[in-house]
């Protein structure tokens, strides 16, 4: 998925992990990642149940170190 490459070029770190403050969609993402909005949703639903990640205000997506650790 492109998370990576959105934390990379949109991201800021803090202590958390990197904000991805785009205030991105879903179909954004879908678009972006070219995969269907449906499986984006299970995607951040899955990441988010796993602490992963968290949807902040305004659709923003902070990324958690265990995030980044399990794509390596």
């Amino acid at each position: 998925m492109c998370h990576q490459g959105l934390g990379e070029n949109f991201g800021v770190r803090d202590s958390r992990g990197v904000i991805i403050a785009l205030g991105i969609t879903h179909q954004n993402i879908a678009y972006l990642s070219t995969t269907s909005r449906e499986t984006v949703t299970r995607f951040l639903n899955k990441a988010a149940k796993a602490s992963e990640i968290e949807v902040l205000a305004n659709k923003k997506i902070l990324l958690k170190s265990s995030f980044f650790n399990k794509l390596h």
